[in-house]
């Protein structure tokens, strides 16, 4: 199995569906950036690829299983944000909160950044090589200013639900450094509640 769950049910009438990055474990999931969220008014839904294969080895069927017919929103880092966004095209998804998401992993989409090949390198079936997206989901990409982050924003569209906020002086850890800030989940919830994205310059 490549795709692990961990279900928190609150009974709640909305989910978020957390996807976890390349450094997270199931074991570890309290020391996922996002497991405050649990304490919120959602029912959270963490999942774990375990063959890190940036969606393509993603049990769907077994993610819209747990969250039936809720209200889903999906959150993620990195891995994990590419898997939220991607997550949209297979089930109905309010909207994506996704930080330092990459456009794509493959070497041909993307030969400029060379950080992820040994994972590319270890996907056998490419369903997906890019992000894709649909018109029914508000996509929110929250990313660092650095030049590889600002690279991959640069490559996904623009579109009146396709919201990109880039955060000064921040790389790929922009969740991280938002956390530090004590920003990450005000900027959370203000998305959660209609905000566009965080305070910061729009890209």
């Amino acid at each position: 199995m490549t795709t692990e769950l961990e279900y928190h049910d609150r009974g709640k009438p909305a989910t978020i569906v957390s996807f976890t990055g390349i450094g997270h474990g199931m074991g570890a999931i309290q020391r996922n950036e996002f497991f405050r969220l649990t304490q919120s008014d959602y029912n959270v839904l963490f999942v774990r690829d375990t063959a890190r294969s940036w969606y393509n080895a993603v049990d769907v069927n077994a993610i819209r299983a747990v969250v039936g017919r809720t209200a889903v929103t999906t959150i993620g880092n990195s891995m994990g944000a590419f898997h939220a966004a991607m997550f949209a095209l297979d089930h109905p998804v309010e909207r994506v909160i996704a930080f330092a998401v990459q456009y794509s992993i493959h070497p041909e989409e993307v030969p400029f950044d060379r950080r992820y090949r040994r994972y590319a390198a270890a996907i056998e079936n490419w369903k997906y090589r890019t992000l894709q997206f649909t018109d029914r989901t508000e996509y929110h990409f929250i990313s660092g200013d650095d030049r590889l982050e600002s690279r991959h924003l640069d490559l996904i569209p623009d579109g009146p639900n396709i919201h990109k906020t880039v955060i000064p002086r921040a790389g790929h850890k922009v969740a991280e450094q938002l956390k530090r800030q004590g920003r990450l989940y005000s900027v959370i919830y203000g998305i959660l509640n209609g905000a566009e994205g965080p305070s910061a310059r729009s890209a």
